[in-house]
């Protein structure tokens, strides 16, 4: 996943990923942010594959698309049962806890500054 390019989310060509709708388009990231994202999603310590089952619905906060020559990749992130969800593009997809979530939650709202669950987040 580290050689994944980020892109930019699927807003110009649809509304939704999968299931799970698209409020905003993050545009191309510049290459400081492309950096820090890549330290975070990179590390492999941050992703807990065997975990006690969540006792709510996945509804992921944000969404990444990632494109390397024709390959594709979609990140899902909930903040609120603190999992990714990785895809590929035909919808297999694979669950992970974060090992923290307040590194994206931070990322995220550097992005997003307006959203006030984002500072929240932040601030716990």
């Amino acid at each position: 996943m580290a050689d994944f390019v980020v892109s930019h989310d699927s807003v110009e060509r649809q509304d939704s990923l999968f299931k799970y709708k698209v409020k905003k388009d993050m545009g191309l990231l510049e290459s400081d942010e492309r950096k820090i994202l890549s330290f975070i999603i990179s590390d492999k310590d941050w992703y807990i594959k065997d975990y006690a089952p969540v006792r709510q619905p996945f509804h992921p906060n944000i969404a990444f698309e990632f494109v390397c020559k024709k390959s594709k990749a979609f990140m899902f992130v909930s903040f609120g049962t603190e999992e990714v969800a990785i895809s590929d593009a035909e919808g297999n997809f694979k669950y992970y806890q974060m090992r923290g979530k307040r590194q994206m939650a931070r990322w995220t709202y550097t992005k997003f500054p307006e959203e006030e669950y984002y500072k929240e987040l932040i601030t716990l």
